[in-house]
């Protein structure tokens, strides 16, 4: 039988505003909004090290992700992108803005853990003592988070979603969309946003 798709589910305009001002000081706040203001995947944002974080440059590179494969195959594991293809990104300076506070926030969550800190990978996004985050404590935090603001279909995904839906109505060409992504071409982009594109026509 064919794969059925699972429904696309953006946050709207309103939901936006309100997902914005419902996280303000939740621990996982830098975390949702690089999401939502990148389009990486998960594994992608939790994968992040800070060599990949370019401030100068204001570049974020992704050259692989965090994946959990299930305790049978060692639990989680650095993997490849999707597609097995390293990116670079170059997100707005809000963006790198988010990362410097986090970056200052990790610093205090070391100082605070002192001889318990262990980061041995260097990640952007840690535990108090420095430990990788899991998949699931991130999904189920931003799924109470899509019930206090009246939308609780949403996934984690929808906001890697809205991001790409706010990128094409904002008029960035569907190529940079498709690559900021990761997807392995353009049409296949189109393909998943093609109703984006639709209403835009109808509103030309």
């Amino acid at each position: 039988p064919k794969r059925t798709k699972a429904e696309i589910m953006p946050l709207q305009d309103e939901e936006v505003g309100r997902f914005l001002a419902t996280i303000q000081g939740h621990p996982f706040e830098y975390i949702y909004l690089t999401d939502l203001f990148t389009g990486l995947r998960q594994s992608e944002i939790l994968g992040l090290t800070w060599e990949d974080i370019n401030f100068s440059a204001g570049h974020i590179t992704v050259r692989r992700q965090l994946q959990f494969l299930g305790s049978k195959y060692g639990g989680y594991r650095f993997t490849t992108p999707k597609n097995n293809k390293i990116r670079q990104i170059f997100p707005a300076k809000y963006v790198m803005d988010i990362l410097k506070k986090q970056q200052r926030r990790q610093l205090e969550m070391r100082l605070a853990a002192g001889a318990g800190w262990s980061n041995p990978d260097d990640l952007v996004f840690t535990d108090a003592l420095g430990g990788h985050l899991k998949h699931d404590l991130i999904y189920r935090h931003v799924k109470r988070i899509f019930a206090q603001i009246g939308c609780p279909d949403r996934r984690f995904h929808d906001l890697r979603h809205s991001y790409a839906v706010l990128a094409i109505q904002a008029g960035d060409d569907i190529k940079t969309v498709q690559e900021n992504l990761g997807h392995y071409s353009a049409a296949f982009t189109l393909d998943v946003y093609g109703h984006v594109t639709d209403q835009m026509k109808r509103d030309s």
